[in-house]
């Protein structure tokens, strides 16, 4: 089991990369949680994959051991799941020393840990990521939330978990469309911090494709590695660093909630990847050859590139750009590429994310 550490002081936790569930009984006594309350949550698909057996495992150390299952999907982030989890854990007796396991992906974790940083105003909760999204990015850095109609995550706490278990031999269950929408993310993170993680990531791309254990192993933990450094040195994003890390996500976000989440967050990540790409280029920093070579490349993996194909006009994108978290002062921030492996924030005009927008409209 190779582990990983992320945080400072209370906030540090470790992330276990392992192949199987049979360290988890060790990482729970780490983190100091044997003989606790436990409540695992997952949704309907994972809960006939892993339920079981994350179950009978965790009934060999916990005080008792109930679960709850929620909907798949983005509309499991909402309102409604959020108070069905609070009268479940009512019903149940649950008290600030139990704890909430999240199995599954990032939309099961950000509404469950959002559950856990405010149900008795906080009660300790672990991850355990299903899917390659979850497991190279939704897991590290403590956000959580909850979206309203289109506008995603505008709910949420930073609450990070006890700790992370991964086990990559889960990803090897995804279907074909939730491994690209990982993918997305972690050519994300090749993208703004690490050029030789995306060489990496381009030599590897055939067993990558073919779910060879040793390289997802590889794959999660320089993802992780690279996440985990960006978060520990901006936990609650005050000072700016950690805004790099929304790369693609600012037109994505756009995207997303104006197609009402009939694109997975990874295909709507890739589409912003290319048009924040596109803005890049109209600033000057990344040539059209590279942006060539990276559409090459999340399209190897299924992802789409192209804005034009969603039938999106580029004046409804950037209006709603502008109901964007990141907005501040009525001023958009948008991060760029200075190069690859290198990211900034950048507050372009109106003008120049038009532009970028026309641009991958016209398919140059």
């Amino acid at each position: 089991m190779r582990t990983i550490s992320v945080g400072a002081g209370e906030s540090r936790y470790n992330i276990h990369i392992a192949r199987n569930f049979s360290g988890l009984s060790e990482a729970f006594a780490q983190a100091g949680l044997l003989g606790r309350k436990v409540a695992i949550i997952c949704d309907e698909h994972v809960a006939v994959l892993y339920l079981e057996q994350v179950r009978e495992l965790a009934s060999q150390f916990a005080e008792s051991c109930v679960e709850l299952v929620i909907c798949s999907g983005e509309s499991a982030k909402s309102i409604s799941t959020l108070t069905d989890i609070y009268g479940f854990l009512i019903d149940n007796g649950f008290q600030r020393d139990s704890v909430l396991v999240t199995l599954g992906g990032s939309v099961v974790s950000d509404v469950v840990g959002f559950a856990a940083a405010t149900y008795m105003r906080g009660i300790p909760h672990v991850i355990i990521p299903t899917t390659l999204l979850a497991q190279c990015d939704g897991s590290i850095g403590g956000k959580t939330g909850i979206d309203i109609g289109a506008h995603k995550n505008v709910v949420g706490a930073f609450s990070p978990p006890r700790f992370v278990y991964s086990n990559v031999s889960t990803l090897r269950t995804l279907p074909p469309r939730e491994f690209a929408s990982g993918m997305a993310e972690v050519i994300k993170h090749g993208l703004i911090k690490d050029a030789a993680y995306l060489e990496w990531l381009t030599n590897n791309a055939e067993n990558i494709y073919y779910k060879e254990r040793d390289t997802f192993e590889e794959l999660v933990a320089w993802s992780c590695e690279i996440k985990a450094g960006v978060v520990e040195q901006d936990e609650h994003e005050r000072k700016g660093i950690r805004e790099i890390l929304n790369f693609g996500h600012t037109i994505g976000h756009s995207i997303e909630g104006l197609m009402e989440y009939s694109l997975t967050h990874g295909e709507c990540v890739s589409l912003g990847m290319m048009g924040e790409l596109r803005l890049s280029a109209v600033l000057g920093s990344i040539s059209v050859e590279e942006i060539s070579l990276i559409e090459v490349l999340l399209q190897d993996f299924g992802l789409p590139t192209n804005i034009a194909n969603i039938g999106l006009s580029p004046d409804d994108i950037y209006n709603h750009m502008l109901s964007d978290k990141k907005v501040r002062n009525n001023t958009l921030r948008v991060v760029v590429l200075n190069k690859i492996g290198e990211a900034a924030v950048v507050t372009p005009t109106r003008e120049q994310v038009l532009q970028a927008l026309s641009i991958e409209r016209s398919g140059d």
